[in-house]
Order: structure tokens, then sequence, then C-alpha cells
């Protein structure tokens, strides 16, 4: 006795296209987005110029001194790896 299955393939990119709303919140994510990435971009670009500025001075520093830059390192990178500071979880 065979049996049968039905199944239905469903084009949700045509659906989603035809619908106006969603155009608009692809819009604001996008925008969204984009913000983060800059935000990103120029924290990553501080912490490169931080650990250069720390590899040329290290040598001059006491050991007090690179313990505080290290955390302070430590702590940007920790803040550039984190969400953004303007994350809204739902």
């Amino acid at each position: 006795m065979p049996l049968a299955q039905k199944y239905a393939i469903i084009d949700t990119r045509y659906i989603l296209d035809k619908m106006p709303e969603y155009g608009q919140a692809q819009k604001q994510l996008d925008a969204i987005a984009a913000d983060w990435q800059r935000d990103i971009d120029a924290k990553q670009l501080a912490l490169d110029k931080m650990y250069k500025d720390f590899d040329a001075e290290q040598v001059m520093l006491s050991d007090d001194l690179k313990k505080k830059r290290q955390d302070q390192l430590f702590l940007k990178e920790k803040e550039l790896r984190g969400p953004p500071a303007s994350t809204v979880w739902f």
C-alpha cells in the first residue's frame, strides 16, 4: 500500500516583495547595520592605534603603567567584541 505525501513550495521572497512594510523594515535594518559597522570600524581603528602606541612605548613604561595600559587595551577590546551600546533586545 503506497503512502502519498503532499507538499507545497511557498515563495516567501515573492510574498515579502509585495509587502511595502517589509521593504521599509529592511531599509531600517540596513541603516542600523551600517551604523553599527561604522561604529565597530571606528572602535577597531582606535584599538589598533592604542596597541601600536603601547608597543612603541612599552620599553619606557614602568611595570605599573604597563599593567594599566594592558588593562585599558583589554577593556577596549572587550567593548569592541560586545554588543553595540545602543542595542535594544526584545
